[in-house]
């Protein structure tokens, strides 16, 4: 054997591995040598996997390069194939094999790169991965072949393998945004990022930048994967689902893991080798504390522990990544099966109402004496339900469209049905979005549809038209307007089967009459299209124009039906007038729902275009800090902060006491002295740790929570209503008090605790690796520059993301809400599936925010491990350098505590920016508690008031006007009301009548005149004791969760029991309130119909002690003869009040004062109303005889 074959012999060149014997031959005691890295198994599935794909690039010069540097490096590897043929080294076979292998993978990686280039969107990882790993291991062969003698050739060829490989790593590193076919170019950058770029996070510079140079709005955000979006992570979880393999109260947790096997398995594996680690951890320290302590041992042994330490520090900070990304996605996907479910439980609610296959529809049979005729759908037939009030005719209805909980063996519903609810639904939009809802615009039947519903006016007298926005829920809208753009929605679907309930109630006598003949009439829409239409109402106008009537009793049967006139003949109460239905319906919980998610988010984006010019989104505002801060307390945060000190305090001392008693081997001090003070430090760690958090939680943090709310709901209560409609929709009023409390009462606290704690715990680990390593003070203020730099920029972009995320649940909330308050009607015209994408679409559009938070957030975990990294190898190089100076055991405390400044930083950083993250939500309850405006002279005492006030009950209006923005709702309106007079006010819908009413409350700003009450003008007063003093029965019946005790006198005054009885039974409903359980059985949304609702807010005026009544149409929905007792109990039961009533049943305001007719706002007649109906010219006769005509 040669002495080269000796020497490979003894230095074990032909083996792998890091460890070689202690002899000068082997070049140094330190050696790497290893064959190269096999893809044989990885690589054609690979192929296969990209076989059938189709092409996603254009021909360029990129793919040509690639191909020459693997031909290049193809000659490279043959070469040294030949120069290991003719080595004479005693380990040639191991480099024939090995170079053998290496041409082999390089031709593969030729044909691979050809395809991955071709038919993939993103660098190649294997590829990225084989060049990376074997150029670090190629090196090592280069170095151990430059040090055997007669291999420099051998080592030459190496190197320029080496060279080859990095510059086709670089090469195959590149991504290919700029060659990507049209169809694939709008792909996540994410997934067009190289191996490095995802494992370093480097594809998210461009946000980062963004967010650091400015203010950054939701179109600047990345596009996400698509593998992420709610429907797709939905389906997946979905199909688990409905296999129903996972049974019991975790089955849902269980059908999530089993939906992502791949994401859980990657967690699995970072987190064995994050374990792996962070053994090898403690085993590294220990060798290096044994290092110190031995001072013959070779310098080789430190650089070794040095490079470990290194390479273990790396890994650990890579192997965090898959494992903190993947919760990303399962927690997206738990996010969106929480929304998704939510709305899943109101459509299994919702069962169909027709099997095509049964041509005579769903019937309705009466239980009573009188069986009715089948209730079904007949073409071309129109059918009316009649009834007292609370009969149950919506209940029946309702059974048609099988929404009903009762009904609960009826199947699905048709999407040939159009419904129009008694309460209309009215979108957050314009008119037409109103109207078209989810269909496609037909200009000349719209337009027909428009004139039908007496809608044309309504729009003639607005510059926008049908653009005009409805406002929130409606709020810009009469009752009569909201009716009738309902109405106009079911004509415009040009369904087979309508069914109306009741909504002709807000309509003048002139709008019905108009309406009843171009829509029900002999000639009308409906029939001109053959619809089958079932409708209730009490309005003669339609029932006169329908082919037949089914009349109900008070207990809900059916007892007879026939025509209008037998109907008439039979039954004498029938034949009472009555002119219209006067409720205007409900007022919808809305938003954006019929434009697409592209016109909702632009419209959310607009509303939030003042914010984002504001630079405190991206600096922040300390406003924010001294809010939330001083609504804890100064003093108890100061003794929140000494709690924490004395904390991280104690706990250094109690580590650091360890090793002194450790280096007491002379025995200075006895064992009671060392375990004595030990237990005493252990004793303070474990009190300081447990008294601060409950101090901080049962002190602080209880206290600011209240305090938020308060301000919030306090700024929402004193803000004029103008400004909440025009300035907040529902959505957003809700996120405010749902989001943001939530994030100020749970999250907020939470974070502020660990930001104190982690910076505090990284000051003490820095401390005791400067006390084991002075010298490293002086990276100290370089270590707090960069960190500085980094969370600067790092916080202006998570800061902007986390109110982006914030602010686009908005639509989310609101389209939530909609869809509950709408569901019958969605499901009626076959919108569900329409409206699931658009949940879907603004869940991912409020996602992508919070899924790019997410990455930014493991991007700064990353950079702090490689800062620490850093930290740890300058404490161990200096440790190794300086190790005669140096104590063993505190380098050794002080490696442990810079290992664990990873986390601490990582904790201190991502708590930090956390923290200031949820101050969004406390800076937006600042801003919105400071900048809402309130109501002038709210809470104010301008004004001296009588104790009884007001106790005449006079009225003035002055020459008012008043707006709700652009237009006046009320122009140059000049009257007097005596003490104890009633008056009447008419007018076609949208008046003003409303308007009026609203402007003597002070709901509705006054810009011209001035309104008196008992001679005193109201501007001058709390517009909360105006409203207090005022006995009001609104539009819309207003009840609250609670008791109907509670419900019958919410002002806490003293009624008795009796009083509330006599009230009840005035309008008819003790028995019913006896039925449901007393007055002291809780007021359920079931319990009541929705005539019985405004009979019992009249119950509830009887209750109330003042001296003016006002009453905004109280009789909408309510029988001919109901409302014939209510008439007869509002005259004679407030004797001695002023009273005015809003109606449209002119009938009841004959025996009145005065009446006042309003039309655009204006006042334009007034006097007795005999008198005005003997006058044929006047406004109110015409009113008066058009209500008239369709008896």
């Amino acid at each position: 054997m040669s002495l080269l074959e000796s020497y490979s012999e003894i230095c074990r060149d032909g083996t792998f591995g890091p460890a070689v014997p202690r002899i000068a031959v082997c070049r140094g005691g330190f050696d790497f040598t290893g064959p190269a890295c096999l893809l044989f198994v990885t690589l054609p599935w690979r192929l296969l996997s990209l076989w059938g794909r189709k092409c996603k690039t254009k021909r360029s010069w990129l793919h040509e390069i690639k191909l020459t540097g693997f031909a290049t490096l193809g000659v490279l590897q043959a070469l040294l194939l030949a120069l290991s043929s003719r080595s004479q080294v005693g380990y040639r076979a191991v480099l024939i094999s090995s170079a053998t292998l290496q041409l082999c993978a390089s031709i593969l990686l030729a044909v691979l790169s050809h395809w991955e280039h071709r038919n993939a969107i993103r660098p190649s990882f294997l590829i990225s991965a084989f060049l990376f790993l074997t150029s670090i291991l190629d090196a090592a062969r280069a170095r151990t072949q430059a040090l055997i003698e007669g291999q420099h050739i051998v080592a030459s060829t190496l190197i320029a393998i080496i060279v080859a490989k990095l510059l086709l790593l670089l090469i195959e590193s590149q991504e290919k945004t700029r060659i990507l076919l049209p169809e694939y170019s709008e792909t996540s950058s994410e997934l067009r990022s190289s191996l490095f770029s995802r494992a370093f996070f480097t594809w998210l510079l461009p946000v980062l930048s963004a967010g650091f140079k400015g203010v950054i709005s939701f179109e600047d955000l990345p596009a996400v994967n698509e593998k992420l979006s709610s429907e797709a992570l939905t389906a997946r979880v979905e199909s688990k689902w409905k296999k129903g393999i996972s049974k019991g109260p975790l089955a849902l947790m269980f059908d999530v893991l089993l939906s992502f096997p791949k994401e859980f398995s990657i967690v699995l594996v970072s987190n064995a080798i994050q374990v792996g680690l962070q053994i090898c951890q403690p085993s590294l320290t220990q060798k290096l504390v044994r290092f110190l302590e031995s001072p013959t041992a070779p310098m080789n042994v430190g650089y070794g522990l040095l490079g470990g330490f290194f390479c273990v520090s790396i890994l650990n900070a890579l192997s965090e990544i898959p494992d903190r990304t993947t919760t990303a996605t399962s927690s997206s996907s738990d996010s969106n099966v929480s929304v998704t479910r939510e709305k899943s439980a109101e459509r299994d609610r919702i069962f169909p109402v027709h099997d095509p296959q049964q041509p005579h529809g769903h019937n309705v049979a009466g239980n009573g004496p009188f069986a009715a005729p089948a209730l079904c759908f007949t073409p071309n037939c129109l059918t009316a339900i009649t009834g007292p009030v609370g009969c149950g005719k919506s209940t029946v209805l309702r059974g048609l469209l099988s929404s009903d909980e009762a009904q609960e063996s009826c199947p699905f519903p048709s999407k040939d049905i159009a419904y129009c609810s008694q309460t209309p639904w009215i979108y957050e939009g314009t008119i037409r979005d109103n109207i078209i809802g989810q269909s496609e615009l037909d200009h000349p039947w719209y337009q027909s549809v428009i004139r039908g519903c007496e809608l044309d006016a309504d729009m003639g007298r607005t510059p926008e038209g049908d653009a005009a926005e409805v406002g929130s829920r409606g709020s810009r809208l009469s009752g009569g307007q909201r009716q009738r753009i309902a109405i106009a929605r079911a004509l415009y679907s040009n369904k087979a089967r309508m069914i109306f309930d009741d909504v002709t109630s807000a309509l003048d006598g002139r709008t019905l009459s108009a309406v009843a003949d171009k829509v029900f009439g002999r000639n009308g829409i409906l029939r001109s299209k053959g619809t089958s239409v079932v409708l209730a109402t009490h309005a003669v106008q339609i029932l006169q124009l329908v082919d037949q009537v089914l009349l109900m009793d008070k207990d809900g049967k059916f007892i007879d039906s026939g025509t209008y006139e037998q109907l008439a003949e039979r039954h004498q109460s029938f034949t009472q007038r009555q002119t219209l239905d006067s409720k205007p319906s409900a007022e919808a919980e809305t938003s954006v729902l019929g434009k697409d998610v592209e016109a909702t988010l632009e419209e959310y984006q607009t509303r939030l275009q003042t914010r984002v010019d504001d630079l405190r989104r991206q600096k922040g505002d300390w406003r924010s800090y001294a809010f939330y801060l001083g609504s804890m307390g100064w003093l108890n945060f100061i003794i929140f902060v000494l709690g924490a000190v004395f904390y991280v305090v104690f706990n250094a001392i109690f580590w650091v006491w360890l090793i002194w008693w450790a280096g007491d081997t002379n025995g200075g001090h006895g064992l009671g002295y060392w375990l004595g003070l030990y237990a005493t430090w252990a004793m303070l760690v474990m009190l300081s740790l447990l008294l601060t958090p409950i101090f901080f939680f049962t002190k602080l943090a209880s206290k600011a929570s209240k305090v938020m709310h308060t301000e919030l709901l306090a700024a929402a209560m004193r803000a004029p209503i103008s400004s909440i409609s025009s300035t907040e929709d529902i959505g957003s009023l809700v996120n405010r008090f749902s989001q943001d409390i939530r994030l100020c009462d749970w999250q907020l606290p939470f974070n502020i605790l660990l930001t104190l704690f982690a910076l505090l715990a990284c000051l003490s680990s820095i401390g005791v690796a400067v006390a084991a390593v002075p010298y490293l003070a002086i990276a100290v203020p370089a270590l707090a520059a960069i960190l500085y730099l980094l969370q600067l920029l790092y916080l202006r972009t998570s800061r902007q993301l986390r109110l982006l995320e914030i602010e686009l649940k908005a639509p989310i909330v609101s389209l939530f809400l909609d869809t509950i308050q709408g569901i019958a009607t969605i499901h009626a015209f076959g919108w569900s599936r329409a409206y699931l994408q658009k949940s879907f679409s603004l869940l991912d559009s409020s996602q992508k925010p919070y899924y790019f938070l997410f990455c930014v957030q493991r991007w700064l975990i990353l950079v702090l491990a490689l800062i620490v990294t850093a930290i740890e190898v300058v404490v161990v190089g200096l440790a190794i350098a300086l190790r005669t100076q140096a104590s063993a055991g505190l380098v050794g405390l002080a490696v442990v505590q810079v290992m664990t400044l990873t986390r601490g930083l990582s904790e201190l950083v991502m708590q930090w920016t956390e923290m200031e993250t949820s101050l969004g939500a406390v800076s937006r309850t600042y801003r919105f508690t400071h900048e809402t405006p309130r109501e002038d002279h709210l809470g104010e005492l301008t004004t001296a008031l009588p104790a009884e006030w007001p106790s005449g009950g006079s009225i003035s209006f002055e020459d008012v006007s008043a707006t709700y923005d652009p237009s006046l709702a009320l122009k140059n309106v000049t009257f007097s009301v005596k003490s104890g007079e009633t008056v009447g006010i008419c007018g076609r819908t949208g008046s003003g009548k409303s308007s009026l009413m609203a402007a003597l409350l002070r709901l509705l700003p006054c810009h011209q005149g001035r309104i008196l009450i008992d001679s005193i003008v109201i501007s001058t007063m709390d517009p909360e004791n105006i409203r207090s003093k005022l006995n009001c029965v609104t539009q819309e019946p207003f009840l609250v969760d609670g008791t109907i005790r509670e419900n019958l006198s919410p002002w806490g005054d003293q009624v008795s029991d009796n009083d509330m009885v006599q009230a009840l039974k005035q309008v008819d409903l003790w028995s019913k309130v006896v039925s449901v359980g007393g007055l002291d059985a809780l007021l359920e949304d079931n319990s009541l119909s929705h005539g019985q609702r405004q009979l019992f807010c009249l119950a509830r005026a009887f209750l109330r002690k003042s001296s003016i009544l006002i009453l905004d149409e109280p009789t909408g929905h309510i029988d001919p003869a109901t409302d014939a007792t209510i008439q007869r109990v509002i005259r004679e039961g407030f004797p001695g009040r002023t009273i005015i009533m809003i109606a449209h049943r002119l009938q009841s305001l004959v025996e009145f004062d005065t009446v006042m007719v309003l039309e655009s706002g204006c006042l334009i007649e007034i006097g007795p109303p005999k008198s005005l109906l003997s006058d044929s010219s006047s406004s109110f006769s015409a009113l008066y005889h058009a209500s008239e005509s369709g008896s």
